[in-house]
């Protein structure tokens, strides 16, 4: 099954409607993980939302001065092992410590 993706500005679109707190992950294989937390923190309100991978989650990340709503966004860490890490700005942006969630989980 294909992974359905979405364009950087639906998804900021998306987040600016939304009325609850979003979680920016990379893609839906990530998902069942994230349902886990996502049980045991239903308390807090917070929608998570598949990018469809990384390139589209760090191109949201780059336009985060459009985003209205609380947003976080995680990125599994993966291939920045071998090749280094990227700087980011602001503390919105959340690496995993192991190669992805499912490690760090």
């Amino acid at each position: 099954m294909k992974e359905e993706i979405f364009t950087v500005e639906e998804i900021i679109n998306t987040i600016n409607r939304s009325s609850l707190k979003t979680v920016l992950v990379e893609g839906k294989d990530d998902l069942a993980i994230y349902r886990r937390i996502e049980d045991d923190i239903d308390s807090f309100d917070i929608n998570i939302l598949p990018c469809g991978g990384r390139n589209t989650l760090l191109k949201v990340y780059e336009q985060i001065g459009e985003i209205k709503n609380k947003t976080l966004f995680i990125c599994d860490s993966d291939l920045w092992h071998f090749t280094g890490f990227p700087r980011f700005g602001g503390n919105e942006l959340i690496t995993t410590t192991g190669y992805s969630i499912e490690n760090d989980m």
